[in-house]
């Protein structure tokens, strides 16, 4: 949940742990057999579907979104984001926004 409501923290695996009382293979563990998925992915999915919704609903430059996503660098935001959905982030904007 935690994850889920802000997609810029980015907690370690070992705080999500402590915070739920299991050592961080084990929280790795349940956390991969609840959601399908390691955390660290998880974390990553989560960012992206946030920098997502804000390249079709906001102005902001792709700086700017990568910064609000949680991502220190636009370059690697750009190649996480194209390996996640198939467009750089520029290409799914343009996409979004196509009337139709």
């Amino acid at each position: 949940m935690r994850i889920a409501e802000d997609s810029r923290a980015t907690p370690s695996v070992g705080e999500l742990a402590r915070l739920n009382h299991y050592s961080p293979s084990r929280f790795a563990h349940i956390f991969a057999g609840v959601t399908g998925e390691p955390p660290r992915r998880f974390m990553v999915r989560m960012r992206l579907h946030h920098a997502e919704r804000l390249l079709r609903d906001s102005g902001m430059s792709i700086g700017e979104i990568a910064e609000a996503a949680g991502f220190r660098d636009i370059y690697f935001f750009s190649r996480q984001f194209k390996r996640y959905n198939g467009l750089c982030p520029t290409e799914y904007r343009a996409a979004a926004r196509k009337p139709g």
